[in-house]
C-alpha cells in the first residue's frame, strides 16, 4: 500500500511539475467568506489572479429547489464535469490563479445529500466520484486552504436557507475529506473569522 501511495505521488509530482501555472483554493461551507478571502488576498497581492466559481451559473438551474436522489445525483454530477472545465480554463488564463470551490466542495454537496437509507444503488457512482476528485485535486491544486463557518450570515436570495444545523453538518462533512489521506497536496486551515487575519494566514504560503 505504502508503494502504491509513493508511486501516486511521484506520478502527480511530476504532472505538476510540466505546469507553468500555480492554483489554490478556498474551501468552506456556503456563506463561509471564501470569495471575500479571495478578494482581499488579491488585492493585497496584485500578482495574483481571482476567478470566482459560479456554482449556480455551471449548473444552469436553481440548487436550492427540491429534488429527488437521483436528481441531485445526477446534477451534481454534471456540475463536477463542470467544475473540472471550470479549472482547467481557469489555469490557462494567468499564471497565479485562486479560486473560491474545489473538488472537496463539489463532493461535499453531493456526500450531504445521502443518509443511512440512501438508495444503496446509486452509491458506485458516488464512489468512483470521489476517487476522480481526489485525483483531479491532487494533479491541478498546488494547496487548499480549509475556513470555518461563520458565526451567522445573511439570507440571500438563490442561496441556501439560513439553517446552521445543515452548515455544520456539511462543514465537518468537507473537513473529513479534508483531512483524508488521498489528499497529497498542501493544505491549511485557517481557523482565523476575521477577514485580515484569514488573509495573514494565506499570506504566509503565497503572500
Amino acid at each position: 500500500m505504502v508503494g502504491r501511495l509513493n508511486s501516486c505521488s511521484t506520478e502527480i509530482g511530476n504532472l505538476r511539475d510540466n505546469e507553468m501555472s500555480t492554483l489554490i483554493g478556498i474551501c468552506g461551507v456556503h456563506r463561509s467568506g471564501k470569495t471575500t478571502l479571495a478578494k482581499k488576498f488579491v488585492e493585497k497581492n496584485p500578482d495574483w489572479t481571482f476567478i470566482p466559481h459560479e456554482t449556480q451559473k455551471l449548473a444552469g438551474k436553481s440548487l436550492v429547489t427540491s429534488m429527488s436522489l437521483q436528481e441531485r445525483l445526477e446534477l451534481q454530477l454534471d456540475i463536477t464535469e463542470k467544475h473540472k472545465e471550470f479549472i482547467l480554463k481557469a489555469k490557462s488564463e494567468d499564471k497565479n490563479v485562486i479560486v473560491d470551490r474545489t473538488p472537496l466542495d463539489i463532493l461535499t454537496y453531493l456526500l450531504c445529500e445521502f443518509g443511512m437509507k440512501s438508495d444503496v444503488s446509486l452509491s458506485n457512482k458516488v464512489m468512483d466520484c470521489i476517487e476522480d476528485n481526489f485525483h483531479f485535486l491532487n494533479i491541478h491544486f498546488n494547496e487548499i486552504f480549509l475556513i470555518n463557518p461563520l458565526l451567522t450570515y445573511k439570507e440571500e436570495e438563490g442561496k441556501p436557507d439560513k439553517n446552521l444545523a445543515y452548515q455544520h453538518h456539511f462543514h465537518f462533512c468537507l473537513k473529513g475529506l479534508f483531512v483524508d489521506s488521498r489528499v497529497n497536496i498542501k493544505k491549511r486551515t485557517i481557523p482565523q473569522l476575521e477577514i485580515d487575519k484569514r488573509v495573514e494566514d494565506m499570506q504566509r504560503s503565497w503572500g
